[in-house]
């Protein structure tokens, strides 16, 4: 039996190359992986994306392909891919296409340094945020926002390798991170059991008060943890290797 291939969906301001070489990783333990940088990041008019834009863009132009081809996929969530990514797997979990006898479908969600967006939330609710706290800055472009402080994201690095990703980051269209989800798949049977949480201890965006408050209100029970900043992309890969990995063995 092939195994899933994990679609990583990047956070917010994060590009596709900022997984290169954790997508290197990951394929190299036999995982195909797929990326794709999302429209709160590319379109040239940011006023005009919310986040259901991101949702369907998941939906159609990352998950589709794969599933016409019969592939299993794991989500590999990454910040504010908790909310858009996740909300984007309605009905196509493995256990709903096989009971349309459908081939291929989800089979395993993993929220890493992440939110957990409720459905009628946003991101920013969900951060619990009414003003925007110093290491998010309006953008020159017009309706975007960057993160401003490297150190933040990539507290594990050295002040020149975090300011070398942090002024690769893009822009991120206001409205994505503004508007409400309508879905999260924590609440839908169809992925009981299939959804994990890791959080990385040295996280300064998503906090311990926050991991709490996640998994209360969402139910998730399959949990790890990392010990690493919240990007990611480039902390403690190693690490993120590891228990991604385990992770896919185990809804494999």
């Amino acid at each position: 039996m092939a195994n899933p291939t994990i679609a990583i969906i990047a956070g917010a301001t994060v590009t596709m190359d900022h997984y290169a070489s954790l997508r290197k990783d990951i394929d190299s333990k036999g995982y195909p992986t797929v990326c794709h940088n999302p429209p709160s990041i590319t379109m040239d008019d940011a006023t005009m994306v919310t986040v259901d834009v991101d949702v369907a863009f998941v939906r159609n132009t990352l998950l589709a392909p794969l599933l016409s081809g019969g592939k299993d996929v794991i989500l590999l969530c990454h910040s504010y891919g908790g909310t858009y990514g996740a909300g984007a797997v309605q009905g196509l979990s493995k256990r709903e296409r096989v009971a349309r006898s459908e081939m291929g479908g989800v089979v395993g969600i993993i929220y890493i340094a992440s939110f957990c967006t409720e459905p009628g939330e946003s991101t920013m609710e969900a951060l619990g945020l009414s003003e925007l706290p110093a290491w998010l800055a309006l953008g020159e472009k017009p309706g975007t926002l960057y993160i401003s402080d490297a150190a933040t994201v990539y507290p594990s690095l050295s002040s020149e390798e975090a300011n070398y990703w942090c002024d690769r980051l893009r822009m991120v269209a206001a409205t994505a991170v503004a508007t409400p989800i309508s879905y999260a798949p924590y609440k839908d049977p169809a992925y009981d059991k299939l959804i994990a949480f890791v959080h990385a201890e040295r996280d300064s965006i998503i906090t311990p008060v926050m991991r709490d408050r996640y998994l209360e209100r969402s139910g998730i029970r399959l949990t790890r943890s990392v010990q690493a900043g919240h990007g990611i992309d480039q902390e403690a890969r190693e690490e993120v290797l590891r228990v991604v990995g385990k992770l896919a063995a185990k809804f494999k």
